[in-house]
């Protein structure tokens, strides 16, 4: 994988200079080191050196980009009155009165640790969690 602007990369953003890993390849964290080019970048985050490294390493972050979630319109379609009351408190209560319906709405991506637990909750209460988001993007997560 190749880094297309390191620009998009947080200031605070931790490399790893350990290019001898043997998860270097596809760790995000060596892949922006490598891709350091930015002059006005006075400086980096760095891991320390001395870090275990390969499997043991724990900031190894994947460099696959990982499904985001867009909206919920269709959400309650399939949902009986009672259901979809029990179903938005539950989410209202989990996520927050702003969060929930930036999410809902599509207005905030929806990580997959965030899309489990919506797939729990609506499994807990008996529906499906299939064909409910809107739309799909693919994030590399920092």
């Amino acid at each position: 994988m190749n880094m297309t602007d390191y620009r998009l990369i947080p200031k605070t953003f931790v490399h790893c200079s350990n290019g001898g890993c043997t998860r270097a390849a596809d760790c995000l964290r060596q892949m922006a080191f490598r891709s350091v080019n930015d002059r006005n970048r006075m400086a980096i985050y760095v891991l320390n050196p001395l870090l275990a490294c390969g499997d043991e390493c724990g900031e190894y972050l994947p460099a696959k980009p990982q499904p985001y979630k867009r909206g919920m319109s269709r959400l309650y379609d399939n949902m009986t009155v009672m259901t979809a009351r029990r179903v938005r408190r539950t989410l209202h209560m989990h996520f927050g009165n702003a969060q929930y319906y930036r999410i809902v709405n599509g207005l905030r991506p929806i990580s997959p640790d965030e899309q489990l637990y919506i797939g729990r909750v609506l499994r807990e209460h008996g529906v499906g969690d299939s064909d409910i988001y809107d739309a799909e993007e693919l994030r590399l997560t920092t």
